[in-house]
């Protein structure tokens, strides 16, 4: 049985939900600490956003308008903060994408989860990926296949230019956790 659009998303949602349930920050860099990366800041500013930094669980991070207001979150995150900040903005994405196809954030979601090789043709070595992928080594398996499916919705269901993005992830590099599934 093929699922609809509305079914599909709600069980990627559900998906997400669960691969990444008992996820939380640790010591990783918040959205605070990466505001200051991003405007320069000190290592006191930073130890002071490590310090006041929102314990929220990850489900309720879309609340706090993250993705709204620092597109570039994922640029200023190490692989612990990227594993948090991951599940929860997937899904703001896909609910978002509900009421406009023109979202910046899902622009740049899909870019940090691009490779993005120099020549789009080459072939990535899965040992040795761009730097780039580093961010997402702390995902287990569950966790990169619920990326793979939502690169895979993203192709089916962006805009053009957020179905290429998408399709070239997959293509130099998620791919690889859709095998056998």
């Amino acid at each position: 049985m093929t699922l609809t659009e509305p079914e599909r998303r709600i069980a990627l949602i559900d998906e997400i939900r669960s691969a990444f349930h008992d996820v939380s920050l640790g010591d990783g860099v918040s959205a605070e600490e990466a505001w200051v990366l991003d405007a320069y800041g000190t290592e006191e500013e930073r130890t002071e956003a490590r310090r006041s930094r929102q314990n929220l669980p990850w489900e309720r991070v879309a609340e706090s308008r993250v993705f709204e207001e620092f597109v570039d979150l994922f640029c200023f995150l190490d692989a612990k903060g990227s594993r948090f900040y991951l599940p929860a903005c997937m899904i703001w994405v896909l609910e978002e994408l509900l009421k406009t196809k023109d979202l910046q954030m899902a622009e740049y979601l899909l870019y940090a989860l691009c490779p993005n090789r120099k020549d789009e043709n080459d072939p990535v070595n899965r040992e040795d990926a761009h730097p780039k992928m580093a961010r997402y080594k702390e995902l287990n398996g569950t966790q990169a296949t619920a990326v793979a499916r939502f690169l895979e919705f993203m192709c089916e269901y962006g805009d053009e230019w957020d179905s290429e993005t998408a399709q070239q992830a997959l293509d130099q590099y998620w791919d690889m956790f859709l095998v056998g599934v």
